[in-house]
């Protein structure tokens, strides 16, 4: 069970970080 776990929490972590970063960059453009 371990490996798919951590692949899924990779997965969710690496998504959740780009949309962090898109957001950042339009903040950062909006100012």
């Amino acid at each position: 069970m371990g490996e798919w776990v951590i692949g899924a929490i990779i997965n969710l972590f690496g998504s959740l970080g780009i949309n962090f970063g898109t957001n950042l960059l339009k903040l950062g453009h909006n100012e």
